[in-house]
């Protein structure tokens, strides 16, 4: 059943699932308590919109709530969505089937239903009929003569994040913070009650450090300080995570807002943020942000020698005025009697990726190892797990039941570990602690033979041409510099600018010397062939973007 947050205005929707083992952002001391994973139905004079689509395991349930909820004639034509990731968009294909949805509103300048092998061969889901608007702040949507949400922008966050402020239920759309909220097995998914300041203090904290982790070694004085003036701006009634309770009246949201604030003093190694020298992304001017795009220039392979290739697409960026590209890459390592996939290359490319994977795979065995559960990472595992129905997922794999319900339920998951290792034959592939990282249940991994060592989200830089698309590092025209890696860095890894790099700088070099690489396989830049030199460019990129 929809939950009533506000009349016939706002509805809760989805449904709970119990916390376990299998929840990333969630530590033990929650578990046997239970999670909603949240969408909204919010109802205006000029129509239905969703907040959230929910995960694509409770898709009927949402179906079945919609169901009940819409008036004949009434079709959800708007999504607003607050973050590109599985726990809020992986029902967004299933909604724009089944109800006529037209926009997208959301973070970034990526179309979310690009993730989806289904949808994404389409592009940019013209075939649909979906357009995607980015959600600027200083923007409305306008849901009636004088209702609207407005995006807002959040200065607590980990990838690209908008928050939405709804005006007529006075409902701020917070994604996955105000998220600690949970309920016991049986009770209503709602938090109405105000709870007890210091046991509120200790559960949002451990909730937060789940999955924010960098914030014990940042400086947040420029977060609290942007927090503050957004709390003071808006009058809130309703905290509308997109996982966890929502959190309804006035006098609870003045203690979770509070709360929050007193947390972030506490986890942070606070100073005064020192000026910028130049806006940051996300901070600029609304009219420059919104000439942002990335446009897709297409499939690209390279067989890298003794057994590795390289395959994926590459964006061309124009991004706060700057035009430069930007790799999404997977890599293919063959043994002599099992394969292994990491990262899955763009949903675009399903069929040219599996086509590729085929040709080189033989009757050798196929694991595929995403990185982490972030769409450039795993976007095309669901058109790998329907290409290869033997195939096995080997990683970091909490959460993804959510978004691979089906194969999750036929055993096709496996966890691994850092220090866990699997024999391809000839080669071994070791998985390794992900020392830079975005979500932090994120993977690396090193090959034996050849001592390349991927890592995901590090050592990303950006390149020029389209014809530098599979050169590496040692190739290019022009070697990387520091400003091409914090380019990336701003844009990916939002928290680097708050983060001391010092620990983050002798854990690498720890691994380094545990593992010394000969190459580094990054999935946002060239294949690094002297890695030593591009480790000191990457430090210096870390520590330039110090606020």
């Amino acid at each position: 059943m929809p939950v009533s947050l506000d009349g016939e205005t706002l509805h809760l929707l989805g449904d709970s699932v119990e916390i376990d083992g299998r929840i990333s952002w969630r530590d033990p001391s929650f578990h046997g308590q239970c999670e909603p994973l949240n969408a909204y139905f919010l109802r205006g004079r000029e129509g239905v919109a969703l907040v959230e689509a929910g995960v694509a395991a409770h898709r009927d349930t949402i179906a079945a709530q919609l169901a009940r909820l819409l008036c004949e004639g009434e079709k959800v034509t708007r999504v607003a969505v607050t973050r590109n990731e599985p726990d809020v968009i992986s029902n967004l294909p299933n909604l724009v089937t089944a109800y006529g949805v037209e926009t997208a509103y959301t973070p970034g300048v990526i179309n979310p239903l690009d993730f989806f092998d289904d949808a994404s061969a389409h592009l940019h889901m013209k075939s649909f009929g979906v357009d995607q608007h980015p959600a600027l702040p200083g923007t409305r949507i306008m849901l009636g003569p004088d209702h609207w949400l407005e995006p807002v922008q959040t200065p607590l966050r980990l990838l690209s994040t908008i928050w939405y402020y709804d005006n007529g239920t006075r409902t701020l759309f917070t994604s996955d913070i105000f998220s600690s909220a949970t309920h016991g097995q049986g009770a209503e998914p709602v938090m109405r009650d105000v709870p007890v300041r210091t046991t509120l203090h200790d559960r949002m904290r451990r909730h937060l450090l789940a999955k924010f982790d960098w914030l014990t070694f940042s400086n947040l004085t420029e977060i609290i300080d942007g927090l503050e003036a957004l709390f003071s701006r808006l009058e809130v009634d309703i905290l509308a995570p997109s996982r966890g309770c929502p959190i309804v009246g006035a006098e609870a949201v003045k203690l979770y807002q509070s709360v929050l604030l007193d947390v972030l003093r506490d986890l942070g190694r606070n100073r005064p943020a020192a000026p910028a020298a130049q806006p940051q992304p996300g901070a600029q001017d609304q009219s420059v942000v919104a000439t942002n795009r990335m446009i897709y220039s297409g499939f690209n392979t390279r067989d890298m020698g003794d057994g590795m290739h390289l395959l994926g697409g590459c964006f061309h960026a124009q991004m706060y005025g700057r035009s430069f590209h930007s790799h999404g890459t997977a890599y293919l390592v063959l043994g002599d009697e099992a394969a292994l996939i990491v990262d899955t290359s763009h949903a675009k490319d399903a069929a040219p990726t599996a086509d590729y994977v085929r040709a080189h795979l033989g009757d050798r065995k196929l694991f595929i190892f995403p990185t982490h559960e972030e769409y450039p990472h795993a976007g095309n595992l669901g058109g790998l797990l329907d290409a290869f129905p033997e195939a096995q997922v080997v990683g970091d794999v909490r959460n993804f039941h959510l978004a691979y319900p089906e194969a999750f339920a036929a055993g096709r998951f496996h966890t691994v570990a850092a220090g866990d290792s699997i024999d391809l034959g000839g080669r071994t592939i070791t998985f390794l602690p992900a020392i830079i990282h975005d979500l932090p249940n994120t993977l690396w991994a090193w090959d034996d033979l050849t001592a390349t060592m991927f890592v995901s989200d590090a050592f990303g830089f950006s390149h020029y041409e389209t014809e530098e698309c599979t050169l590496f590092s040692d190739e290019l025209p022009t070697p990387p510099t520091v400003a091409d890696s914090k380019q990336v860095l701003d844009l990916a890894l939002y928290w680097t600018r708050f983060a001391e790099k010092e620990g983050l700088i002798g854990e690498m070099e720890r691994l380094f010397a545990a593992y010394p690489p000969r190459r580094i396989a990054p999935a946002h830049g060239s294949v690094v062939t002297q890695p030593a030199d591009l480790a000191e460019l990457m430090n210096e990129a870390l520590h330039s973007t110090t606020r």
